[in-house]
């Protein structure tokens, strides 16, 4: 849906009213997890036809009153101890605060991930930021706005926050709980 309304706004078109709903809104899983908690043929993940196609199919299941079974979906052991802490590159750390919401939490902020979550991957996660206008970077500095930390946060980082923040700055730390909180309410579907 953030991206049909987007692509009308940049065409200049009229948004039409829309009711939806969101599988990611509905049961707090990522697209795959929720597929295959719900024996949905797995596809290529990151295609557009097939996300669709694994999300409406998920919907169908949801709506006709199935609910996910969590012992379906496969644990994704890590591959080595980095798993999860892969760096951010790209355009990922260029902000776009001419397409983002300016009332969104992260608009104009700086934000740095830490650590692993365990609900959505970093990259994911930083996509989502960034379209809610957020500046992301690796490092924290006294002008960091959030840090959103994961499990195996780096012990480095969070003890910089507590020194920058003893010396004057407001570094606030989001955990995932309630970094997911932040990013559903302003982000509208699981991409």
């Amino acid at each position: 849906m953030d991206c049909l309304y987007r692509t009308l706004e940049h065409y200049g078109l009229d948004v039409p009213k829309l009711t939806f709903e969101c599988t990611y809104q509905l049961t707090g899983m990522r697209l795959l997890d929720l597929a295959e908690s719900l024996d949905v043929a797995l596809k290529t993940h990151h295609n557009a036809l097939n996300d669709a196609i694994m999300c409406a199919e998920s919907f169908i299941q949801l709506k006709n009153g199935i609910n996910p079974d969590m012992q379906k979906v496969t644990t994704k052991e890590p591959r080595n101890i980095y798993q999860g802490h892969e760096r951010i590159t790209g355009d990922l750390f260029k902000p776009d605060l001419d397409n983002a919401d300016p009332n969104s939490p992260f608009y104009g902020k700086k934000c740095v991930f830490t650590g692993v979550l365990s609900k959505i991957g970093r990259e994911d996660a930083a996509k989502i930021i960034k379209n809610m206008g957020a500046d992301i970077d690796t490092g924290i500095t006294k002008s960091t706005n959030y840090v959103i930390v994961g499990s195996g946060a780096g012990p480095s980082k969070l003890k910089r926050i507590d020194e920058y923040n003893k010396s004057g700055s407001n570094i606030k730390k989001l955990y995932e709980k309630e970094f997911l909180e932040m990013i559903q309410k302003d982000f509208r579907c699981d991409s």
